[in-house]
């Protein structure tokens, strides 16, 4: 948004770039408002989707990039089966690479990130060899 105004008023409340025209005593401002994403949050865990870190409480775990992508597109579908011909096209877009054995290894670094098990799964289900599905809470 861009906006004329007079740099005596104390209408400047908000951050803002911008510069003073000489002589005028005039300001040329731009204002940007960011769009925010917010936190996902399951049981003790949070993921910050803006800066693609995840806290367990209020530590940061160590996590790689492709279980991340795949951890925030079950969280963003909750309790829905997420096929393995998406979460492959989400993480691995432009990569020729082996599919199945990609998956499996990034979503069990997952679970091992998460403390979770295929045998009494807290967080991630397997749905046979269709996909996987975000269960928690």
């Amino acid at each position: 948004m861009i906006f004329f105004g007079c740099a005596a008023q104390k209408c400047y409340r908000k951050r803002a770039l911008g510069a003073t025209i000489p002589g005028r005593g005039w300001r040329l401002e731009l204002q940007v408002n960011l769009t925010v994403s917010p936190r996902l949050r399951f049981e003790e865990f949070e993921l910050d989707p803006q800066s693609c870190e995840l806290f367990h409480g209020r530590s940061k775990l160590k996590i790689q990039d492709k279980p991340l992508s795949i951890l925030l597109t079950l969280l963003q579908h909750p309790h829905q089966t997420i096929t393995r011909a998406e979460l492959y096209k989400i993480a691995w877009s432009d990569a020729n690479v082996q599919r199945d054995l990609c998956l499996n290894t990034a979503v069990r670094k997952l679970r091992v990130v998460l403390g979770d098990s295929t045998a009494h799964p807290r967080f991630i289900e397997t749905v046979g060899k269709h996909g996987y599905r975000f269960i928690g809470q």
